[in-house]
């Protein structure tokens, strides 16, 4: 087993240091020292970085593996912590030294969910570990059921000398399901970051389905009306453009083709095609004529005609669906939209380049007429 260190130290990079500079300074190996800092492995050592310094006592002392002990054996103190904004479960689980199974328990009427102003019972902890809203240089994970640390080095790259030297606890407790980790923020592996808390990525084509036979209606401009069928030629010509026509006919592909992977998978499926042409007075018998029985509504293309279906009192009990446009949609009951603002997107994409970069890494922004 690799020799766990007694103590970390800070230190920052000065101008002109090296790594050898460094490793004679500390009495420690390039081996150590990139252990505890992948960045250095990637990058080398660069002015400003902030190093974790792994301190060892002059003779090794090998323990063995601690066994998994169960706290809720021995006596614990308890404490009253109330909920602060944006504050979440797994926050409170890292700060206070245990799990979000055991704060569930002891505090029933959070299992759906924390609400600002709650007072919660949580175990009281030897020490509080304070965590920043937003952490650039690490992310967090949840420790699965029957998870050792075989299994999450696979996950994330991350080995049990790192775990023990980010989260001490593991030495007095081993890993627990539930408990929350501190993670380097590099080391990731082919999880998504949602709030510095690393999650399993969902795959929609292994989902379970909630049902196994789904009725739904599509609304698309397909302007049939004015395509001109006696001219080869001028349709040929109207269908190479990038219109209406095109994208509701190349938006109609794509749910023909899904529909049909669905229908692999096992799952009935009937659609219902209407063409729009674009018009309020079309969307109006269309609106007579739909089966209340239809599961879902996907569309129409353009968000004012989309608002005018969705403001119909015959049809608001029908889930409705905005796709393709960017473009906000009113917001009734209902009413979903799957294409994200733009704003929603820049704001994301800062989160993420604040979360991830930092003094070594340099980001060029290409937004041209061609690159938007």
């Amino acid at each position: 087993m690799a020799q766990i260190p007694d103590s970390f130290a800070s230190h920052r990079v000065q101008k002109g240091e090296t790594l050898e500079m460094l490793l004679e300074q500390y009495k420690i190996t390039a081996e150590q020292l990139e252990e505890y800092n992948p960045l250095v492995t990637r990058f080398g050592i660069r002015r400003r970085m902030n190093l974790r310094i792994p301190i060892y006592s002059n003779t090794a002392v090998v323990q063995p593996e601690k066994p998994i002990q169960n706290p809720q054996n021995s006596t614990v103190s308890f404490t009253l912590h109330e909920v602060l904004p944006k504050e979440t479960k797994w926050r409170l689980a890292y700060q206070y030294n245990t799990t979000i199974a055991e704060l569930d328990s002891l505090n029933p009427e959070i299992k759906e969910g924390l609400k600002i102003g709650q007072k919660l019972k949580i175990p009281l902890p030897k020490e509080l570990r304070p965590i920043p809203e937003k952490d650039s240089l690490y992310n967090y994970y949840k420790v699965l059921p029957k998870e050792g640390f075989y299994r999450i080095e696979k996950k994330l790259g991350v080995t049990q000398a790192t775990l023990d030297s980010l989260n001490p606890i593991l030495k007095e407790t081993g890993l627990q399901a539930g408990m929350i980790l501190k993670i380097p923020g590099a080391q990731s592996g082919e999880l998504r970051i949602e709030d510095d808390l690393l999650v399993e990525r969902a795959n929609l084509i292994d989902s379970v389905f909630q049902k196994q036979e789904i009725k739904f209606t599509v609304l698309l401009p397909f302007k049939a009306n004015e395509i001109i069928l006696d001219s080869v030629e001028d349709t040929k010509r109207l269908l190479q453009a990038r219109n209406l026509h095109t994208i509701a006919l190349d938006f109609y592909s794509g749910i023909l083709f899904a529909v049909e992977k669905a229908k692999q998978k096992g799952l009935s499926i009937e659609v219902d095609t209407y063409d729009t042409e674009n018009s309020i007075s079309k969307l109006n018998e269309i609106a007579n004529e739909l089966d209340d029985k239809t599961d879902f509504i996907l569309g129409p293309l353009i968000p004012s005609n989309f608002n005018y279906l969705s403001s119909l009192k015959s049809l608001s009990e029908i889930p409705k669906i905005a796709p393709l446009s960017s473009n906000p949609v009113v917001l009734r009951k209902n009413v979903y939209q799957s294409v994200s603002q733009l704003d929603d997107n820049r704001l994301k994409m800062f989160s993420y380049l604040e979360r991830v970069i930092d003094t070594t890494h340099h980001v060029v922004i290409v937004a041209d007429s061609t690159n938007r």
